[in-house]
């Protein structure tokens, strides 16, 4: 089993003390996972995901992991923000 939480992403200008924004249901931000499983399921691909370009990286990888036989559970966390910054 792997663990990914969605992140509450606040909106530009918003903290801990005043939330808004939504619930990233849809990216894998933050991904927890056995060694030996990450090993089985061939960790990131940094080859087709070079560090000037965002976007698949996440998916690739869950894709990867479902393919494997694991689950992935996603529970929401009280207070686990993603503050709002430049790129």
């Amino acid at each position: 089993m792997a663990f990914s939480p969605p992140l509450m992403r606040l909106a530009c200008g918003r903290y801990s003390h005043n939330p808004g924004g939504f619930w990233d249901i849809f990216g894998y931000t933050i991904f927890g996972i056995y060694k030996s499983d990450w090993d089985k399921t061939g960790g990131m691909d940094v080859e087709n995901f070079l560090q000037d370009k965002r976007g698949g990286e996440d998916w690739d990888f869950v894709d990867r992991v479902i393919k494997s036989g694991l689950e992935i559970e996603r529970l929401r966390i009280p207070y686990f923000f993603h503050y709002s910054h430049r790129k």
